[in-house]
């Protein structure tokens, strides 16, 4: 322990790495394979050196834990390949993720478990804000779960029958509050109280109207998919405890990896682009107006999703 925490940053700046392509043992992925560099829309100026160097490891010393430590030494063998799900006949579905090496589940302090690896996407959030807020912004979709079951639903014509999954993608902020005042609740709280309803989580005793109706709505879209042919083959993996609501998780995803891959072609498909679920990380030196890039994102997936909206994220 003390001698990587005396030799951590001389290592790291020396022999961060990041070669193209990974294996996954997950029989349900398939990679996405990046663009070669001699296409037309890839970044002619891309360089391995010089995205090593967008992770800024300066903040390392003699205080910092061996936990952190231990995941960004991982990073000199991190493998930069997107992956996605897919079923046994090829379908692809959900959204893009990152395959590395050194990944490890660990409990939260909810004591919720999750999936922590060397990866930008995959580590810890703060330790990602250390290692890439100086030279990267977070662009995110605001509420995009609701904003994408919303396409969901005008595709079997419930716009009419989901009003209380409208005002929230409309003003996600907005329904939190509501919650928070009828609940006594954080907006953390109520963040979290939304997603798990959308997810399908066990209806508790003391759950709000608003997430209840919330719950029906989303019901109503997951019956939809559910009987619809083109999403058979996805149906077939949904094993859980409640299919219905996993298939609808799988649905939106997929739409937000659609979402995601729009606003990344504005950025001529550049690799130095970190996916974090609902949104990326881009370079700092690649946005001159943060607000016109907000506004070409919004335009680049209006088609697929009207009320998705994007913002720059405070680190």
């Amino acid at each position: 322990g003390s001698l990587v925490n005396a030799n951590a940053r001389a290592v790291l700046l020396d022999d961060l790495y990041f070669p193209k392509f990974a294996v996954t043992s997950d029989p349900h992925c398939k990679f996405m394979s990046l663009p070669e560099d001699d296409d037309d829309d890839i970044d002619s100026d891309y360089d391995e050196d010089e995205h090593n160097k967008l992770i800024d490891t300066s903040w390392i010393d003699e205080s910092t834990g061996d936990d952190e430590l231990s995941l960004v030494a991982a990073f000199k063998s991190t493998q930069r390949t997107y992956e996605r799900k897919r079923t046994p006949d090829g379908v692809e579905f959900g959204r893009a993720y990152v395959c590395a090496p050194g990944g490890r589940w660990v409990e939260e302090e909810d004591g919720e478990r999750k999936w922590r690896s060397a990866a930008l996407q995959g580590c810890p959030k703060a330790l990602r804000k250390k290692l890439a807020q100086k030279n990267y912004l977070d662009l995110d979709m605001v509420g995009a779960a609701p904003c994408l079951m919303m396409t969901l639903a005008r595709t079997y014509k419930l716009e009419d029958e989901v009003p209380h999954l409208r005002e929230l993608a409309r003003d996600v902020k907005a329904a939190r509050r509501t919650i928070c005042e009828t609940s006594g609740c954080t907006m953390d709280e109520a963040k979290k109280s939304i997603n798990m309803v959308l997810h399908g989580s066990p209806k508790r005793r003391d759950e709000s109207e608003l997430l209840s109706k919330l719950r029906e709505e989303a019901l109503a879209i997951a019956g939809c998919l559910w009987d619809d042919p083109e999403w058979c083959d996805v149906k077939g993996l949904c094993i859980k405890e409640r299919p219905k609501f996993q298939l609808l998780s799988r649905a939106w995803q997929t739409l937000e990896h659609t979402a995601l891959m729009s606003a990344w072609a504005l950025l001529q498909n550049d690799r130095r682009v970190v996916f974090i679920f609902d949104g990326m990380l881009v370079q700092r030196n690649r946005v001159v107006d943060k607000d016109r890039m907000v506004h070409q994102f919004e335009e680049a997936t209006r088609e697929l999703c009207p009320e998705l909206k994007w913002a720059v994220k405070e680190w």
